[in-house]
């Protein structure tokens, strides 16, 4: 499986200037180029350029035992600038495709959710005038002026594989960035999404709800009466009818919900204890405790932490930080060439442990 997979993953790259005609800069792109074809280009992001770009194309075309067709600097970086940062995600969900159809993406069993653990992130980005001006900046704590960009990842827990990751401006909240991946159906009825409670909102359940995908979610304390009510209770799994917050109500009419009165939504609150023994609250809308048992809850909000560690090993192994260029476009190239990176890892890593 393994091989075969490796041989179509090779197909899949080198058959890039056509499938991906759509992700460059022009349908003439790359069609002229000898030196630097798009798979080449591709490869070259992908793979990380951590040290001098020159050190970085010599070594490449080294490895292919081709040192007399090296690439300048001033090629590639042209080259590169006929990538849409699109092309990456693509790339990527099609390597997802590839690992399913060679079977190497993981079984579940009949009925079993497809978990999805979701968390946001910050990223500090080179500190330019055109970065800051395009992505924001944040104060540190000597009051100078930080370029960062806010980023969202969506790991699949079941398998282990990155199967969704954005990133935007800094002041664009998690939820904003998630967002879009629910309306153009990247996932569905079959999916468990997992949040911690910053993402907890009943605009942002009913967004879930109205869609029938199905989540569990962290809540706070002193989230609202109903939250509130039930903490103090002897209760320990109860389902509770929600009425929406007018300011909710207010977002999602503007997003074209037809929400009058005073609409509801119905959720299930469930508590649990962390580690420390802890007591900790969760909402979910997966009502039938059948289907979902507050054991499971609990068990599958701790899998959650593997997001975190997905987060951790691209910043601090992968070193997504660490940037190829200046440019925005470079910026969101390098940082879905990671997310790419991060599952062809995972793949030679479950291989080795097979």
């Amino acid at each position: 499986m393994y091989s075969e997979f490796m041989k179509k993953f090779r197909d899949l790259l080198h058959n890039s200037i056509y499938l991906y005609l759509d992700h460059l800069s022009s349908n003439q792109a790359f069609l002229m180029s000898y030196k630097l074809e798009l798979h080449t280009v591709m490869l070259l992001i992908i793979k990380k350029l951590s040290r001098s770009l020159q050190v970085e194309l010599a070594y490449f075309f080294y490895i292919q035992s081709d040192l007399s067709e090296v690439a300048s600097k001033s090629a590639f970086c042209q080259a590169r600038m006929k990538i849409k940062s699109s092309l990456f995600k693509a790339f990527n969900e099609d390597l997802l495709c590839l690992l399913h159809r060679h079977r190497l993406y993981g079984y579940l069993s009949a009925g079993e959710f497809k978990k999805v653990a979701i968390d946001g992130f910050k990223l500090r980005l080179p500190q330019t005038k055109d970065l800051k001006e395009e992505f924001g900046t944040v104060k540190n704590q000597h009051k100078r002026e930080i370029a960062m960009a806010s980023a969202a990842l969506a790991y699949d827990i079941n398998t282990g594989y990155a199967i969704e990751a954005d990133l935007d401006k800094i002041k664009t909240s998690e939820k904003g960035l998630v967002l879009p991946w629910l309306e153009k159906d990247l996932f569905d009825e079959e999916h468990l999404l997992i949040y911690d409670r910053f993402y907890l909102g009943w605009a942002y359940a009913y967004e879930h709800i109205v869609r029938g995908i199905h989540f569990i979610m962290r809540a706070r304390v002193n989230w609202n009466k109903a939250t509130q009510e039930f903490i103090a209770s002897n209760s320990k799994d109860k389902i509770v009818t929600i009425t929406i917050p007018e300011k909710a109500l207010t977002d999602l009419r503007k997003k074209g919900y037809d929400l009058t009165g005073k609409a509801t939504i119905k959720v299930r609150l469930v508590k649990g204890k962390d580690l420390n023994g802890k007591e900790v609250y969760y909402v979910t809308n997966v009502l039938d405790k059948q289907v979902l048992s507050k054991a499971e809850i609990h068990q599958d909000y701790a899998k959650r932490w593997q997001v975190e560690t997905a987060i951790d090993a691209l910043k601090n192994k992968i070193q997504l930080e660490c940037f190829s260029g200046h440019k925005k476009e470079v910026i969101e190239q390098d940082f879905h060439a990671a997310i790419i990176l991060y599952n062809i890892s995972k793949v030679v890593h479950n291989h080795a442990m097979e």
